[in-house]
């Protein structure tokens, strides 16, 4: 079944081709949704997760060390993730790879790649987040530049780079699956720090920073080291 279980400690979700994988506050993780390859199947006594991603027919959880634990789904070599020696800023998985961004804004890629989705543009760095679709991916740079790479639909260029569309004002990349992005631009975009929701960085979101210290993750977690706390 699809329907989520009864959590009240969510920090965050993800979700694959047929499952979806929520983090709760203490570091542990539920799956829920199809398991016909495993994919639900958390390997006992895996804890202290601080980001995950669920692909398709595989999940990824990574913990506080920055191991990065992949169960099924490993004709791909989607179950041989880079070693890293801190959690990564970010995660996201496709159909059959997956990619991190390392703490010093380079990225890693690794399981198919068929339609060139693994092939990381020569020379990038400085990136925040990632999101893979399908068989591509995109990544958002810190001064708000998108590049992507991988499947395209554009006539005789089938492995890629995926167009990105020009003219976006501050994008900020929220989602990308089966070939589709969602993008918000600076006029709708969250205010970075904002952790209460009224579009302003106050006292209020202080509280709640300091309510979370110490938590893993989240939407606290400002400098994305995977846990609340100093810089």
């Amino acid at each position: 079944t699809l329907n989520p279980p009864s959590i009240t400690s969510a920090v965050e979700i993800s979700g694959g081709g047929s499952h979806f994988i929520v983090r709760r506050s203490g570091g542990a993780v539920v799956c829920w949704g199809s398991n016909s390859s495993g994919q639900c199947n958390v390997p006992p006594g895996l804890g202290d997760v601080v980001r995950i991603a669920a692909g398709d027919g595989f999940t990824l959880a990574v913990r506080a060390d920055g191991e990065i634990v992949a169960w099924v789904s490993g004709a791909n070599g989607i179950l041989e993730p880079p070693i890293l020696d801190a959690p990564p800023k970010w995660i996201d998985a496709g159909n059959s790879h997956a990619v991190v961004v390392r703490q010093d804004g380079t990225v890693a890629c690794w399981g198919s790649n068929t339609s060139g989705q693994c092939n990381v543009p020569k020379g990038l760095s400085d990136v925040v987040r990632v999101v893979c679709s399908a068989y591509s991916t995109i990544a958002v740079r810190e001064d708000g530049s998108m590049v992507a790479w991988g499947g395209s639909t554009q006539p005789g260029n089938p492995y890629g780079p995926a167009p990105v569309p020009e003219g976006l004002v501050d994008p900020t990349l929220l989602a990308a699956k089966g070939g589709l992005a969602i993008i918000s631009t600076s006029q709708d975009a969250p205010v970075f720090g904002d952790l209460d929701g009224n579009d302003t960085v106050d006292a209020a979101d202080l509280a709640v920073l300091l309510s979370r210290w110490g938590q893993a993750g989240g939407s606290a977690d400002l400098d994305g080291d995977g846990v609340v706390g100093p810089a």
